[in-house]
């Protein structure tokens, strides 16, 4: 079974590139930010507790597909 959780986040400042959106490598940043809000929103434990019990993130294999540019102001 496959669960989807949802985080907002805004764009930062040093997120923008000079083309004036967000630069690829910014959009792991967001995800790895996220994981702190979903470990305690979603799975009722905050990332404090899960190191604490010795446990740990791995990415083991990343794929984006970008929709569109995302830019200063949006979340």
């Amino acid at each position: 079974m496959h669960s989807t959780f949802e985080t907002e986040l805004s764009v930062r400042p040093n997120d923008v590139d000079m083309n004036q959106h967000v630069h690829s490598s910014r959009y792991r940043d967001h995800v790895l930010a996220a994981r702190y809000d979903q470990m305690e929103r979603c799975y009722n434990m905050s990332m404090d507790e899960f190191i604490k019990l010795g446990y740990g993130w791995v990415i083991s294999a990343a794929f984006m597909q970008h929709k569109r540019p995302l830019g200063m102001s949006e979340k």
